[in-house]
């Protein structure tokens, strides 16, 4: 079997690692997979940037190009969008690579064109790693439901008008979109049903298949071991914090984990917890009620799987999620997890069993939540052996690629001659 995996990324944020991982699962499982990226940062031989020489600074240029119709817009919210609008030659490794299938992941900043997909003479398997593919142009479109019918004054955009970007990006996906031979796939519960309702794909069939993870690499390591070799206490109670931009993307909700550590800060017992961050740190907005350590940018999957085994608690105050990579990484490593009950995270965290579900945007619910888990040993021991058995259980990532490879079989095999 020849499969072409399409990402924006390789390396790069939860979606191109989701897709490198799975890929590599695929590799390892006997596929003859090439993966081609717009912007690569690993050192994989078999993943490929779609374009070389001269055309390569053309290609990093694509996502700065992509997002010249919001400067349309004088009140955009900032918020993660793609238009995918700008057209391209889209010179793909099918050209020497007999694929049989391509496979779509995540790809924005105007990585392949709307109008490029009705081109590709191959079946297509697509995994939705956020709601861009069904709205308007947003990645996260928050409140917002209006890609259930047709976009238009959109908040993000901050647009009065019925006729703005929104509308045109999705009436261009209704158009270019309606007759591809397309298999859609959800990471998890939330985001297929998300996707059924919207107009786009109220009538496809959407399979759910989760990310998947190494076992063998985010595995439970000796806490104390792992807290020596990142220099943090080994007597306190260790909340974890991080994101790819844990102060500059809102929808990591930062906002919510400083009213909850301000909770914890008022309690009899607040000289035990300390907390800690990863990713790069802000010049703003970096002081919280705890103490708090300062890791910087994770790069390898090692060294975050240490710093997760060290923690007590990880907390994902997140305002959306499809299936995080962090929630799944700390349950791997058998360390509990505190987030709101939103998107995918009820798919990895069992309420009350490996971690706490507070309510939705609740910080004082979040703050009960990291003190019901670190409340004992005795009782986070128990938390650690289901964080584990859970991900041991469901999200396999061989037991993933296999998942996908019964999928491949069957698209290709009643996929019609093109």
């Amino acid at each position: 079997m020849k499969i072409l995996t399409l990402s924006s990324f390789d390396l790069t944020g939860g979606a191109g690692k989701a897709a490198f991982r799975l890929s590599q699962a695929l590799r390892d499982s006997g596929v003859d997979l090439q993966m081609e990226v717009q912007s690569r940062s690993g050192d994989a031989f078999w993943v490929t940037e779609s374009t070389k020489g001269l055309n390569k600074v053309a290609n990093r240029l694509r996502p700065t190009l992509d997002r010249l119709p919001l400067r349309l817009y004088p009140s955009y919210s900032g918020a993660s969008w793609s238009s995918n609008l700008l057209p391209r030659r889209v010179n793909l490794a099918t050209r020497n690579f007999s694929a049989q299938l391509v496979h779509l992941h995540w790809i924005g900043y105007g990585f392949i064109p709307i109008s490029a997909l009705c081109k590709f003479a191959l079946p297509i398997v697509w995994t939705l790693h956020d709601s861009w593919t069904f709205t308007g142009g947003c990645h996260v479109p928050g409140d917002c439901r209006q890609y259930m019918d047709n976009c238009g004054h959109c908040p993000q955009l901050g647009s009065h008008s019925q006729f703005d970007l929104s509308r045109l990006v999705l009436r261009c996906k209704a158009a270019y979109w309606r007759n591809l031979n397309l298999c859609l796939v959800a990471p998890s519960r939330w985001l297929a049903s998300t996707a059924r309702q919207s107009s786009l794909f109220h009538e496809r069939e959407i399979h759910v298949i989760p990310n998947g993870l190494d076992l063998q690499l985010f595995r439970p390591l000796d806490p104390l071991q792992c807290r020596k070799l990142l220099n943090l206490p080994l007597d306190k109670k260790l909340i974890v914090f991080g994101a790819v931009s844990p102060f500059g993307d809102s929808n990591k909700g930062c906002d919510h984990l400083r009213l909850a550590i301000d909770r914890l800060a008022l309690a009899k017992d607040q000289a035990n917890f300390e907390l800690v961050i990863f990713g790069p740190r802000s010049t703003q907005d970096t002081l919280f009620a705890l103490p708090s350590h300062y890791v910087g940018q994770i790069r390898d999957e090692l060294t975050m799987a240490i710093l997760l085994s060290a923690a007590d608690v990880t907390v994902v105050p997140s305002r959306s999620e499809n299936l995080s990579n962090i929630i799944m990484e700390s349950l791997a490593c058998g360390t509990p997890v505190a987030c709101f009950d939103i998107g995918g995270n009820s798919d990895m965290v069992d309420h009350l069993d490996n971690g706490y579900l507070a309510r939705p945007y609740d910080a004082a619910d979040l703050a009960k939540g990291i003190r019901w888990i670190t409340h004992s040993e005795e009782h986070t021991v128990n938390l650690r052996q289901n964080a584990r058995s859970k991900c041991v259980k469901e999200f396999a990532i061989e037991d993933v690629a296999q998942r996908y490879l019964k999928l491949y079989e069957t698209v290709i095999a009643t996929s019609k001659p093109i």
